[in-house]
């Protein structure tokens, strides 16, 4: 504060004899500014007044944004809670079973698999639990991203590799997965043709891929009927792209799950 003050003060003095000599009243009759001395003392009082308040102005816009940039991401984190809570509800976990669910698909130890659009991470921790080889938990979501990268930390798992998905090209090499799944995810996907031409590219020859989605009827969770994705219409699209139906399943009163072959 104590060097802002003097630098205000020697440009405000500068500025102020400057004023007395190419400006200033030559007649007597304006005490400061016919004076140099007074001139260059009101000079730098001026001046040291005026940086300091450029400052405070400064602190206050700071102070604003702050206080913008907390309330936006507290807004963010309160929907990646809610969204969390939504994923992770008792009753949703009970239905899906991920660990159970992806054993009856057939995945095992030293398989790799590929989890698009993991969200929470409910099925890419019990896969990375099951296989000791990679699993990629593939999300479009920053805050998913790091609520799964803060959770394979505090849960020390060293096989799951996070990656962003930022395009319709998923972010892996081709033939590299012996299984693929989306959780709730297809019925989203706007191109449903080029992402399951992206899908048999990552996978491997008779590599699996399920698809869990919801019921196209009324169901205790879940988004508006005409939003869902029936079961005949996700076997067709699958099966006209190439991939082999090997098993139907119902998961309760809200989902149903498909397993295809590439």
């Amino acid at each position: 504060m104590k060097r802002r003050i003097l630098i205000g003060s020697v440009i405000g003095g500068i500025l102020g004899f400057l004023y007395y000599k190419y400006i200033g009243c030559y007649t007597g009759g304006c005490p400061i500014k016919s004076d140099p001395v007074l001139s260059t003392i009101y000079g730098a009082i001026i001046g040291a007044l005026a940086l300091e308040l450029m400052q405070e102005l400064r602190n206050t816009l700071t102070a604003h944004k702050s206080k913008k940039g907390a309330t936006m991401m507290t807004a963010i984190s309160d929907s990646s809670n809610s969204k969390v809570a939504k994923f992770e509800s008792p009753q949703r976990l009970e239905e899906l079973d991920p660990r159970n669910t992806l054993i009856k698909a057939g995945f095992q130890e030293n398989m790799v698999l590929c989890d698009i659009g993991a969200g929470s991470g409910i099925f890419s921790f019990p896969a990375a639990q099951i296989s000791s080889n990679d699993i990629y938990a593939l999300e479009i979501s920053d805050p998913m991203i790091e609520l799964l990268k803060s959770r394979m930390t505090e849960n020390k798992i060293q096989n799951l590799k996070i990656r962003k998905v930022d395009s319709d090209l998923l972010p892996l090499e081709n033939d590299i997965c012996d299984m693929a799944l989306m959780v709730t995810v297809f019925h989203e996907i706007e191109n449903k043709e080029s992402m399951l031409g992206e899908i048999k590219r990552i996978l491997k020859e008779k590599g699996r891929f399920m698809i869990i989605e919801f019921h196209k009827r009324e169901t205790p969770m879940g988004p508006p009927v005409d939003h869902r994705i029936s079961e005949e219409d996700v076997e067709k699209i699958c099966n006209h792209n190439n991939f082999i139906t090997i098993e139907k399943f119902p998961m309760g009163d809200n989902f149903y799950g498909i397993i295809f072959e590439a």
